[in-house]
């Protein structure tokens, strides 16, 4: 189909803006653990950095991030140990206040490495059922094996891998499972031939066998513990169904990573939060239609049971489908509005690798915004009362939208304003997409590329 094809050409295309910009390297530490040196040297020696950003946990739990200088050579760790005190000591006293340590402050009453029993481990919850993992990828053989390798190296004793080959145009995915992980029990390869990442997640769930079922992406690489802490945040009587965890920025090495990274990207803060269709914990206009707050679809874990008509992404939304996204969100709110609950838990973190060109952005935060009301007008159509409340909701939305204080505050403040004219149309060619994708799902006629 040309259509979209020339929807992108069109989206993509012009000049991409001269933007400062310098390269940030991208490193964690542990306070349990002690402090290294940090430079701006990468670890091959093949480039230098200016400035480092430093996630720093606690115990695995994220804590946030400083930016450290290094343009003047490496910073040494009582340095860093300063900067982390003065930036983060608050955060870091409430963590170590329910491991029982009451005099944590700026100044070195509590001695770095913070090294007490923690009473918030993510290492192995309680309960340990069956977690099948499902992988959907596309021709991206090198990100796989890289995330892959990150999820066998997992805590979690008890989960199945199930990549899924997503409309295949060679067998170069086929191999790399054959040639690699053949003699690994727990993972499975499945093709999909049919186009889309919804497709590809529902023939993942029709091959797991897990009491929950996690997914991740080809171009994610998760934590040690990410399973573990998603897991961690089910409750056995089952009215949690959904959790998600915190997604951060692999690398920050070209303007559109880190243009996408300020723009708010998949980060959702560092505080557990609990999502009910009664509750709005992140205090937005249009909870619980709000596109990302409940988190990613790549770092989330489902619960089977707490659907029963079964587990099913719907294929008229998301990548590779006419309405391009949302297919995420679209889970999440059929989680909310069935009365179960989500919980957010940013110890189960996965590092995602953003868009490097600034046409793939271009192209990313134009579908962001047409699926998120090509998802809208799913629901509009399908529930009269979702569309009588949308509409009482309205005047709110253009209000705040239009005000200068809200876009000066606003993260998309900080994004270009052909970035944000892109998100806007994508808004407006939503429900035409969604129209167009309900149309191609009952008469589909070929294949295209998103």
């Amino acid at each position: 189909m040309k259509g979209p094809l020339t929807l992108r050409r069109l989206v993509t295309g012009g000049p991409e803006p001269a933007l400062p910009f310098s390269a940030v390297r991208t490193l964690e530490v542990e306070l349990s653990e002690p402090l290294p040196v940090t430079t701006g040297e990468s670890s091959t020696g093949s480039s230098t950095y200016l400035s480092c950003r430093v996630l720093v946990r606690l115990h695995h739990h994220p804590i946030g991030f400083v930016a450290v200088d290094v343009a003047d050579g490496p910073v040494a760790p009582a340095e860093l140990e300063q900067q982390i005190r003065s930036e983060l000591g608050t955060a870091i006293a409430t963590h170590l206040e329910a491991d029982g340590i009451r005099d944590f402050g700026t100044d070195a009453a509590v001695s770095f490495p913070l090294d007490a029993t923690c009473q918030l481990q993510s290492e192995q919850p309680d309960w340990s059922p069956l977690v099948s993992v499902v992988i959907c990828t596309m021709s991206r053989p090198r990100q796989l094996r890289n995330a892959l390798d990150a999820l066998l190296a997992l805590s979690y004793p008890n989960f199945e891998i199930v990549v899924v080959d997503n409309a295949p145009e060679d067998v170069a995915t086929a191999n790399l499972i054959r040639e690699h992980y053949a003699d690994l029990p727990n993972l499975r390869y499945e093709a999909e031939p049919i186009r889309g990442l919804s497709t590809a997640r529902n023939r993942g769930i029709d091959a797991a066998k897990g009491e929950i079922i996690a997914f991740t992406d080809d171009d994610i690489i998760v934590d040690r513990y990410w399973l573990s802490s998603l897991v961690s945040g089910f409750d056995e009587a089952g009215t949690i169904a959904c959790v998600t965890g915190l997604t951060l920025a692999s690398e920050l090495e070209s303007p559109a990573q880190s243009l996408f990274e300020q723009y708010g990207a998949f980060n959702q803060g560092y505080e557990t939060r609990l999502f009910t269709r009664d509750t709005n914990p992140a205090s937005t206009i249009l909870y619980p239609y709000t596109a990302g707050v409940f988190g990613g679809g790549g770092n989330s874990a489902l619960r089977v049971d707490s659907f029963p008509d079964g587990l099913r992404f719907d294929c008229r939304l998301g990548p590779g489908s006419l309405a391009f996204g949302a297919e995420d969100l679209d889970i999440f709110f059929q989680t909310i509005f069935s009365g179960k609950s989500i919980r957010y838990v940013p110890v189960a973190i996965a590092w995602h690798e953003h868009r490097r060109s600034y046409q793939d952005l271009r192209w990313q935060l134009f579908t962001y915004g047409a699926g998120f009301t090509a998802f809208l007008t799913k629901w509009v159509l399908a529930d009269f009362h979702i569309a009588l409340d949308l509409l009482r909701l309205a005047p709110r939305v253009i209000s705040a939208r239009l005000s200068p204080a809200m876009i000066s505050e606003h993260k998309e403040g900080l994004m270009p304003r052909d970035l944000r004219r892109l998100e806007r149309l994508g808004f407006v060619y939503g429900p035409i997409a969604f129209s167009r994708s309900v149309v191609h799902q009952r008469h589909p006629v070929g294949i295209w590329k998103s």
